[in-house]
């Protein structure tokens, strides 16, 4: 029953010791460690279960993987995934982000979350551990119509495409408008190009973060050792002041 009850209560505890490492700013890899002496990998592929902080199998696929990320950022991306995807639930997990982050050009993946009557939310994952470019986040109206929210990513992806060819960086976005980024490829680019004239970029603060990220905290945790709440640069676009949302 004891250990039973330890078993039950492994999901809380690992949770506890994350947050108490994080607040203290502890170092990706360094909580990865901590929590991997608390459950395994072999054990986490046993449960069958989608952890934060994925535990490396041994000391010496951390170290390649390590090395990986530095010297080829794709290698480190294909290596990572064979392993992951040992663990089912990972593997469904990579399937939501999608491959486009480690192929195709400039690679990235859009993310899109519908959150009822809330905003919805769309942001991409690659930019950033692609380029060292800003990842992107959009506030969209709910209840935007489908064609409208394609429509919107058709857009931000000749958006990312733009950024990549300008190399253009936080500084270089924030306080402009997406038409003063693209010109005439906006005009251009999409049905829905209008949606976008009058936005202007703005920084994502880390506190606003928190709450609307988790496929990326996950992606750069596991594929990149960085904690994207603190370490990765987004800028944002609200286009919540859309009416003609239906």
């Amino acid at each position: 029953q004891r250990h039973a009850k330890m078993a039950h209560d492994l999901p809380r505890r690992k949770f506890q010791v994350q947050q108490q490492m994080r607040a203290e700013g502890a170092a990706v890899n360094d909580i990865r460690s901590r929590l991997a002496q608390m459950e395994s990998w072999e054990e986490t592929c046993e449960r069958g279960v989608r952890t934060t902080y994925v535990p490396w199998p041994n000391e010496e696929v951390g170290e390649r993987f390590e090395r990986l990320l530095r010297e080829d950022k794709k290698e480190n991306i294909r290596q990572r995934l064979e392993v992951f995807t040992q663990n089912p639930a990972l593997a469904d997990l990579f399937g939501t982000i999608g491959p486009h982050c480690i192929s195709g050009v400039p690679g990235h993946s859009v993310m899109f979350i519908d959150q009822g009557p809330e905003p919805t939310l769309m942001y991409t994952i690659g930019v950033w551990y692609n380029h060292s470019l800003p990842e992107i986040f959009l506030f969209l109206p709910s209840g935007l119509a489908a064609e409208r929210v394609q429509g919107a990513a058709s857009i931000l992806n000749v958006l990312v495409r733009q950024i990549v060819h300008k190399a253009l960086g936080v500084d270089d976005l924030v306080g402009h408008t997406v038409q003063e980024v693209l010109g005439e490829v906006l005009l251009h680019s999409d049905a829905n190009a209008e949606l976008f004239c009058g936005a202007s970029f703005e920084v994502m603060p880390p506190a606003e973060k928190q709450h609307t990220m988790g496929y990326a905290l996950w992606f750069y945790l596991n594929f990149a050792d960085v904690d994207c709440h603190h370490n990765v640069p987004f800028v944002k676009l609200d286009l919540t002041r859309i009416t003609d949302s239906k």
